[in-house]
């Protein structure tokens, strides 16, 4: 079966949406698949995070954060060091990514134990690169 459209990023910008909450093990999972991206432009990930709270201890909050396999661990203490506060957290902002980017397509993995869930968004935005002198 074809992707959805939403995970076709062609040469355009996309933002894909996870709501994740904890299973009985208290952990939780979002995962965020990009596909078609088109090798011609360069492109660059902003990770947001809405929760209920996030301490900065391995109790609660995210504990792991992987772009096609590659440890993000800055966003992660990025986001855990704001210590137990409301509201939304951008980790990455415009953070390029074509160096993880394989076989055309990124998957962004985020797991976490916040005990209240957690709201995700991950944005690709596309730039044309320029053309060769």
């Amino acid at each position: 079966p074809s992707p959805p459209p939403l995970m076709d990023v062609g040469d355009g910008s996309v933002t894909l949406t996870c709501e994740s909450t904890i299973d009985a093990s208290l952990t939780g999972t979002c995962v965020f698949e990009f596909v078609s991206l088109n090798p011609a432009n360069l492109h660059t990930l902003t990770l947001r995070f809405t929760s209920g709270q996030f301490n900065p201890n391995e109790e609660e909050g995210l504990t792991s954060i992987q772009a096609n396999g590659v440890s993000l661990g800055d966003c992660v203490y990025a986001v855990a060091s704001k210590g137990s506060v409301l509201g939304e957290h951008v980790c990455l902002s415009a953070f390029p990514v074509d160096d993880l980017i394989s076989a055309r397509s990124l998957t962004i993995n985020v797991q976490h134990n916040v005990y209240s869930g957690l709201f995700a968004t991950a944005r690709i935005d596309t730039i044309p690169k320029p053309p060769p002198p």
